[in-house]
């Protein structure tokens, strides 16, 4: 059992307890707001826009690029941004297909 200090008076307070003895400060809310800290959003667009620029490189140069939109798409439905996976993932496989067809028909003429 350790002893927390209490936001309101500074008096050393059992973790488990509900309240402060001394001011009768919520210990509860102590530890929502700390969980709340410690609990960091992902959100860095720099993957998130690389997701979405990866696959139009597999477009234009090289259908292999899929696979790095692909990563990129399933890393950031990882990290929590659900929605931007999911479009860049399957923006990624139309662009490949699409991207296949282009080079064969270069390779062609």
């Amino acid at each position: 059992m350790s002893l927390i200090f209490c936001r309101e008076c500074g008096i050393k307070v059992s973790e488990y307890a509900k309240s402060c003895n001394n001011c009768g400060y919520s210990i509860q809310n102590y530890h929502h707001q700390k969980r709340e800290n410690e609990t960091v959003k992902y959100n860095n667009s720099a993957w998130i826009i690389s997701g979405y620029l990866t696959p139009f490189l597999a477009l234009l140069l090289h259908p292999m690029f899929v696979l790095v939109a692909l990563f990129i798409g399933s890393f950031n439905i990882v990290k929590g941004n659900y929605v931007h996976g999911l479009i860049q993932i399957a923006i990624s496989i139309f662009f490949g297909i699409i991207g296949v067809f282009v080079n064969l028909f270069l390779f062609i003429l």
